[in-house]
């Protein structure tokens, strides 16, 4: 993806940002969690979480599983048969927290050296 990326120019990225949903977790005006996610061209068929992150005092109370069933809840609105996301692959408690939350099949051909690609299927 940082290849294709790379070669974006001003129309590529208006489009990437008119295509991206936010979801986020708010407590008492203060950010505890943000995801972003978005339909790539390419694979019309899933939405893409390019961003998902929550405060790390706020772990382990549900935020993380919350953000992803707001954008699952927004893929089955738009009929997307899945969810995917890559990691780092030296982030292992980011592999192990999307495990958990059901981010669970890894996508050999989307997946690299450094990051692995994971899918959630939706029914």
């Amino acid at each position: 993806m940082l290849k294709k990326e790379s070669k974006f120019g001003e129309t590529d990225w208006r489009a990437t940002f008119r295509s991206a949903s936010w979801h986020g977790f708010f407590i008492a005006r203060a950010i505890v969690g943000i995801a972003k996610s978005s339909i790539l061209v390419e694979y019309p068929e899933e939405r893409y979480v390019e961003s998902f992150w929550v405060r790390p005092d706020h772990r382990e109370h549900e935020v993380g599983r919350r953000m992803l069933q707001s954008i699952v809840d927004e893929a089955k609105r738009e009929h997307r048969r899945v969810i995917r996301l890559s990691v780092l692959r030296k982030n292992q408690s980011a592999i192990d927290a999307f495990y958990r939350l059901g981010l669970s099949t890894i996508v050999a051909q989307r997946s690299s050296d450094d990051e692995i690609c994971l899918e959630m299927p939706l029914r």
